[in-house]
């Protein structure tokens, strides 16, 4: 099987697929390459169950998730690291080395795989749109190429100058102005679209919308806006035990964080109590995970190691279905994300 021509090879190395529309040849060489090693590591993975892949398949799957990965990190004169991008590739694993990492049946790369594009102009520096004429930047400090635009001709100017950028995608800390809280990692989802930066539940942090700054989780016991995303993990918002009149809304200070429950089958379950292992929340009671062959609406209330597949609760697809190519569609393609002009 074909391996890597190397990282300064990803810049010129001629045995990748074509790029598609509109797809940089450097975006698409570093694809195929992300490409070649996983399949080739799947490949190892097939052999050693004794069950060959297919390597069309395969290749159909991951490619469009690898070009899709790479081009949103692309910006206005950004030029490929490529020792970030060899750093990527061994991330990925060596098809020397058989089968020595985990399917990567979702099409996930590694986060050494992240920010693989660089710029080299400091802050305040003209920049325009020629590789290795983009700005300085990171997520912790992104940076962006002001160009100036002429709405009445329609045209941009040559050349801007590098600007700090208000990227959504840095995490504030403490006492940090911020418009949004995220849960989750750095894929977590974000509870609005604001200017003002982000707080992330990850990080142990909220956006609170009274100071408008980034403030510690509230543990139980602490007051909490059951809007606001505010209580720390294995907590919940709760009115329990407030003073408000049946029918009508509590006040805010009515609000505390409370430990969640582990309730049992056949016990309730609720905002504040989350069902045991081996059950799931049916109309507010816990009931057992359906078996093989049952009706279902939803992966969750499938036993361990079974899905949801056309209403009824089915095997998960094995190695031997990976092999096979029982690969999902390709995503729809976005535009990039990567750092805003």
């Amino acid at each position: 099987m074909l391996l890597l021509c190397g990282a300064t090879a990803i810049n010129g190395c001629g045995n990748g697929a074509d790029p598609g529309p509109g797809v940089a040849p450097v975006v698409q060489r570093l694809a195929d390459a992300a490409t070649e090693r996983t399949c080739g590591i799947l490949a190892a993975c097939c052999t050693n169950a004794g069950v060959a892949l297919d390597d069309e398949a395969c290749r159909a799957f991951h490619e469009p998730r690898m070009v899709q990965h790479f081009v949103t990190q692309m910006f206005l004169g950004s030029e490929l690291d490529t020792a970030a991008a060899q750093r990527c590739l061994d991330s990925i694993g060596k098809v020397s080395d058989g089968c020595t990492v985990q399917f990567r049946v979702g099409g996930d790369l590694p986060d050494a795989c992240d920010a693989l594009f660089k710029g080299a102009v400091p802050l305040g520096g003209k920049c325009d749109s020629r590789p290795g004429h983009g700005c300085i930047t990171s997520l912790d400090h992104p940076a962006f190429c002001d160009v100036p635009y002429d709405p009445i001709s329609g045209d941009s100017a040559e050349a801007g100058v590098c600007r700090v950028s208000s990227s959504l995608s840095v995490h504030r800390t403490v006492g940090q102005t911020c418009s949004n809280t995220c849960i989750g990692g750095k894929h977590g989802a974000c509870d609005g679209a604001g200017a003002g930066g982000n707080c992330y539940t990850s990080d142990g942090l909220f956006c609170s919308s009274e100071s408008q700054r980034c403030e510690a989780l509230h543990v139980s016991g602490e007051r909490c806006n059951p809007a606001g995303l505010d209580c720390a993990p294995g907590t919940y918002c709760s009115s329990a035990g407030s003073d408000c009149l049946p029918g009508t809304a509590c006040d805010l200070e009515d609000f505390t964080c409370a430990p969640l429950t582990v309730s049992g089958e056949g016990e309730p379950c609720d905002q504040g109590a989350v069902c045991a292992e081996g059950t799931y929340c049916e109309d507010s009671t816990c009931a057992p995970l359906r078996p093989l062959g049952a009706p279902c609406a939803a992966r969750t209330q499938c036993a361990e190691n079974n899905e949801c597949i056309s209403g009824t609760c089915q095997p998960l697809r094995g190695i031997a279905g990976t092999c096979a190519g029982e690969f999902l569609p390709p995503p729809s393609p976005g535009p990039s994300t990567g750092p805003s002009m």
